[in-house]
């Protein structure tokens, strides 16, 4: 299918694409009643039938897939089609519906699988976060609507202090658990409008729209206080080093601003770990006299 129709379509909402698929049967059904029982127009029906279910679900697809089914009997008793027995069209209406409801099951698995695909493709497998690529993607378009309206945005990178020894000491098992731990703070503790991903290893990113750098502060310091009481309480001898960069002014391209964020983070590492290290771009001017 063209993009440009598949683009139309998603835009559409269940209620339309039903509509859409009826209306569409109705036309089939009008032109197979017009062209007598001689000339199949069978097989068109699979169209609605296939659009319902590619787009809704599969009980849309077994619903216009028995309209559909229904209105080749009606069509077919008008049409006056003599058979020898009168049970047969009931036989070619229940051999089409089968057909129809098949493919319309056959659809919405491929459908189920490609979603599901396409979201592992984008998501990081220990900690179900975005991974890399799924975040600096979003980022992206995010960073472009954040040039367009003037709103600043504030990007954290996450190390953890000592993950090493979590592994060491303890195995890789208890060390995934201390990520996957981590991902669930990060999750619970933002905004719904905000997106955290894992960048690989124990390196973690945070992306806060329209947030000025006093509203950072207070996410990252809140943030930072939950991540430690959680790792205490479990006994992990880890802690965080972040660094904050605040965009008014977002740059060019979202990896150099992961880049900044990135490059504070391993300042604070320089300085002792265990802190939170912010910094705005651009940088403040600095009063002259």
């Amino acid at each position: 299918m063209p993009k440009i129709l598949d683009t139309f379509i998603r835009s559409l909402s269940t209620v339309q694409v039903l509509i859409v698929s009826f209306l569409s049967v109705a036309f089939i059904g009008a032109v197979d009643y017009l062209t007598g029982y001689e000339l199949s127009f069978s097989i068109f029906y699979l169209a609605p039938t296939a659009l319902a279910a590619w787009y809704v679900g599969r009980p849309a697809g077994f619903l216009v897939a028995t309209v559909s089914a229904a209105t080749w009997l009606l069509m077919d008793w008008a049409s006056e089609h003599p058979y020898s027995h009168r049970f047969f069209p009931f036989w070619n209406t229940a051999v089409r519906y089968g057909f129809f409801a098949i493919t319309a099951h056959l659809l919405t698995t491929m459908q189920q699988n490609l979603d599901r695909e396409q979201k592992m493709a984008r998501q990081d497998g220990l900690t179900t976060l975005m991974n890399g690529r799924a975040f600096l993607e979003t980022a992206q378009i995010l960073f472009n609507l954040a040039k367009r309206h003037g709103h600043a945005t504030v990007v954290g990178y996450i190390d953890l202090d000592n993950f090493k020894q979590v592994n060491d000491t303890s195995g890789h098992s208890e060390g995934d658990r201390l990520l996957r731990t981590i991902a669930t703070i990060l999750m619970q503790s933002v905004r719904r409008t905000d997106f955290v991903g894992r960048l690989g290893g124990d390196e973690f990113a945070i992306l806060l729209p329209e947030t000025s750098r006093q509203g950072a502060e207070k996410v990252f310091a809140d943030l930072r206080e939950r991540i430690l009481q959680n790792v205490s309480a479990a006994g992990w001898p880890v802690t965080f080093s972040m660094g904050v960069a605040v965009f008014k002014k977002p740059p060019p391209t979202v990896d150099e601003a992961v880049r900044l964020a990135d490059e504070i983070m391993y300042r604070v590492k320089s300085m002792g770990k265990n802190r939170i290290l912010f910094e705005e771009f651009p940088p403040a001017e600095t009063p002259v006299g």
